[in-house]
C-alpha cells in the first residue's frame, strides 16, 4: 500500500515483491525461505544414501513421506498466498504429491494389495496424474473465466486507507523534506544509499 501511495519505495529497492504475495504472519511470510529449507533437506535425504540397497531405499521413502506430508500439513494451515486461487491450486498439489508419496511408501514396504502390482500400479500413477492435471486445467480455465483478481487492487488499497489522509500527507512530507536535506548536504555513495 504504501509502494501504491509513493510514501515507501523499499518494496522496488529492496526486491520485496519476492515475498509481497504471500501473507503477514511468521508461517507465510517466510514460506519462500520454508519452502527452499525443504527443497535442501529433500535433496540432503537422497545425498545420504549409502549402498543403494531395499532397506536403504525404504529408510528414504519412509523420510521423503514424512517430510512431505508434514509440508503439505504447513501449506494447507499457513495457506501462505494472499490469492485464495493460488492457495487452492498449491494445496491440490502438495496433496497429490503426498498421495503419491504415500503410494510409492506403500509400495516400497511391500504392501499385499492388488494396486501395488507392478502393472496396475503403473496404471493408478497414470490415472493420479491425469485426474490431478485435468482438476489444474479445470481450475485455470475457471479463474480465466471468472477473471480472478488478486486481492490487492486500487480500489482495495483506497479502502484500507481511508481516514489516513493525514498520516500519508505527513509521510510524504517527511519524504520531501529528506530529499531536500540531501540537496543541501553532499553524502558520499553509501552514506547517499542509506538515506533513501
Amino acid at each position: 500500500m504504501e509502494y501504491s501511495y509513493g510514501i515507501n519505495k523499499i518494496w522496488s529497492t529492496e526486491k520485496f515483491f519476492t515475498f509481497s504475495s504471500f501473507r503477514s504472519g511468521v508461517g507465510s511470510i517466510y514460506h519462500r525461505i520454508v519452502f527452499n529449507l525443504f527443497a535442501i533437506l529433500f535433496i540432503g535425504v537422497n545425498a545420504l544414501q549409502k549402498k543403494g540397497d531395499l532397506d536403504d531405499m525404504r529408510m528414504i521413502i519412509t523420510v521423503h513421506t514424512l517430510m512431505v506430508v508434514f509440508f503439505t500439513i504447513h501449506v494447507i494451515m499457513t495457506r501462505p498466498y494472499r490469492n485464495f486461487s493460488t492457495n487452492l491450486l498449491y494445496v491440490l498439489l502438495m496433496l497429490a504429491l503426498a498421495t503419491m508419496m504415500i503410494m510409492m511408501y506403500m509400495k516400497v514396504q511391500g504392501y499385499k494389495q492388488s494396486f501395488f502390482v507392478d502393472k496396475y500400479f503403473f496404471k493408478l500413477t497414470i490415472f493420479l496424474c491425469g485426474f490431478l492435471w485435468f482438476i489444474v486445467t479445470v481450475w485455470i480455465l475457471f479463474i480465466l473465466i471468472t477473471r480472478g483478481k488478486w486481492g490487492l487492487d486500487k480500489e482495495t488499497v483506497m479502502e484500507l486507507t481511508e481516514g489516513q489522509d493525514l498520516a500519508i500527507y505527513y509521510i510524504k512530507d517527511a519524504r520531501s523534506f529528506i530529499v531536500h536535506l540531501m540537496n543541501k548536504k553532499k553524502y558520499e555513495e553509501a552514506e547517499a544509499m542509506r538515506m533513501e
